[in-house]
This record gives C-alpha cells, sequence and structure tokens, in this order.
C-alpha cells in the first residue's frame, strides 16, 4: 500500500486498507498520518470534518497530548465554524491548559455564531477572563463596551467600566460612565456620583465650565451643600 500512494499519495483504497491495518495493530502514530492524508484527500465537508475529529481523538484519548489536537478541530471549525463538537473540545482543551488567550478568540468566534440579544452570558465571560486572567484592561474593556451595546443600560458593565476607565485614567471615557450610572441613579445615589463627576471635570479633566454645571447639579438636589458651594466659589475666584 505504501508502494502505491508513494505513486498516488491520494489513492483512497490504499489510504483506507492502511488505515484498518493500523488501527488493528494498534499503530496509533501511524494511524494518525494516513487519516491526516486523507483528511488531505478528501472533498467531502462531512467527510473531511469526521476524519480530523478522528484524528484529534486520538492525539487526545491515546497519546492524552492535548495539544496536538488544537490543529484538526480548529481545521474543522474553519469547515464549519458552528460544530458544536469542535468548539467544545477546543473549549475544554484551553480551560485545562490555562490557555486563556486562546480561550478568548474561542469565544470571540463563537459570539459571531450568536444573535445579538443571546450575547450577553458569553460577553460577560469574555470581559471576567480578559480582567482576572490574563490581565487585559484592553480587552476587558472591549468586552465590557460591547455589552453596553446589547443593553446601554447594563449596570454590572458600566461599573466595570467606571472601575477600569479610573484606572487606566481615562478620565473622559469615566466621566461618560459616571453620567450613564447616573441617569439610573436615585436622588440620594445621585449627590456622590455628581460630586465624583464635579472633581474628575475640575481637577483631572480641567474643564472649569463642565465643573460649574455639575456642582450646580449638586446644588439642585442639595441645596446649601457646603461642599458644592465652597468648590463653585474657588472656580468663580
Amino acid at each position: 500500500y505504501n508502494a502505491i500512494l508513494n505513486v498516488d499519495p491520494g489513492n483512497r483504497e490504499a489510504l483506507d486498507a492502511l488505515a484498518s491495518k493500523y488501527e488493528s495493530m494498534n499503530r496509533w502514530n501511524d494511524l494518525i498520518g494516513v487519516l491526516t492524508k486523507q483528511a488531505e484527500a478528501e472533498e467531502d465537508v462531512a467527510e473531511k470534518k469526521a476524519l480530523l475529529q478522528r484524528v484529534a481523538t486520538l492525539w487526545m484519548d491515546k497519546f492524552t497530548n492535548p495539544n496536538k489536537a488544537i490543529d484538526p478541530l480548529e481545521q474543522i471549525l474553519e469547515l464549519d465554524p458552528k460544530d458544536a463538537d469542535a468548539l467544545s473540545s477546543l473549549k475544554d482543551i484551553y480551560q485545562r491548559r490555562r490557555n486563556w488567550r486562546g480561550l478568548l478568540g474561542l469565544y470571540e468566534r463563537e459570539l459571531e455564531l450568536l444573535d445579538p440579544e443571546a450575547r450577553r452570558p458569553l460577553l460577560l465571560e469574555m470581559a471576567e477572563l480578559s480582567q482576572k486572567r490574563l490581565g487585559d484592561p484592553k480587552a476587558a474593556i472591549s468586552a465590557w463596551n460591547r455589552l453596553l451595546e446589547v443593553d446601554d443600560h447594563d449596570p454590572e458593565a458600566i461599573e466595570a467600566l467606571i472601575a477600569l476607565y479610573e484606572r487606566e485614567r481615562r478620565y473622559p471615557a469615566l466621566a461618560e460612565m459616571l453620567e450613564r450610572r447616573l441617569a439610573m441613579a436615585t436622588d440620594d445615589e445621585a449627590v456622590p456620583l455628581l460630586e465624583r463627576l464635579g472633581a474628575l471635570w475640575g481637577d483631572r479633566i480641567q474643564s472649569t465650565g463642565r465643573a460649574i454645571e455639575i456642582w450646580k447639579r449638586v446644588l439642585q438636589l442639595r441645596p446649601g451643600h457646603s461642599k458644592a458651594m465652597r468648590v463653585l466659589r474657588d472656580l468663580y475666584a
């Protein structure tokens, strides 16, 4: 059979015969080689996927080498991005190997398959993964903002972005998130939020006009508010 394959590498009968022979002899490494060649030669998508799945399964079950299973599983997803088995297997591999960056990339691909209204749980997982596992504030900010695209009043996303923008010293973006939080606040919650906004505009962003507007809003809610009156005197001076 090998002689036939030297002349005709894609010969189906020879490949099938060798695959059966190697499987019966438990020659798993040789079997993987044959199955890989079969997959390369196969034009039918379903058959190609089945062969690649066998290769991935052999790497995991016979060699306990999930890293080697990644490539055939990725090839399956290139053929069929919705393949649930390949997605599940890759997710499990990345989680067990603590390959958080790979897992985040997988979630990104999975996200594209979901309707916008069904994306929140996965986006939440992406945000927490970026923040807690990867320590990547840029990726976390992106995920939380995409949650706001699904629901622009999502309180969990707003609170997370407030903390991230403050830590990253992105003050204009922080001001925007505080305003969003303020829009959902009761009067009692609004005053401390306005105080933060007033200090942010006056001290960090250094916009006197905007700071004056904010502190005036404090006085509308709490006439005689001592800090607001003091800050406004200084701003007008």
